[in-house]
């Protein structure tokens, strides 16, 4: 029993998030999401910015039949790390 919590799309984490999924030709999709997440917790204590980013179909957590494509994993690995290595040319906390 949390309040909602979330993030402005323009804040400049979120931009430099979306701009490292369609630099990778990664579809990036804005929306809410009607489950917990641990971030309901620490995001507001720490008052940062977050996105949840991870591979598969939200649809498809905690299914019986719960599965994800390597590829989406691959593909979402790659985001993580190019996000990295062009940090420096982002202003994620401004």
């Amino acid at each position: 029993d949390r309040p909602a919590i979330g993030v402005d799309r323009d804040h400049p984490f979120v931009v430099g998030v979306a701009e490292e999924m369609d630099r990778l030709g990664v579809g990036v999709a804005y929306k809410g999401l009607h489950f917990y997440t641990d971030g309901s917790q620490v995001v507001p204590q720490l008052k940062i910015p977050f996105v949840i980013l991870g591979p598969g179909e939200d649809s498809m957590a905690h299914q019986k039949d719960e599965r994800v494509a390597l590829r989406a994993v691959s593909d979402i690995a790659d985001v993580f790390i190019s996000y990295i290595l062009h940090l420096d040319e982002k202003e994620v906390f401004q």
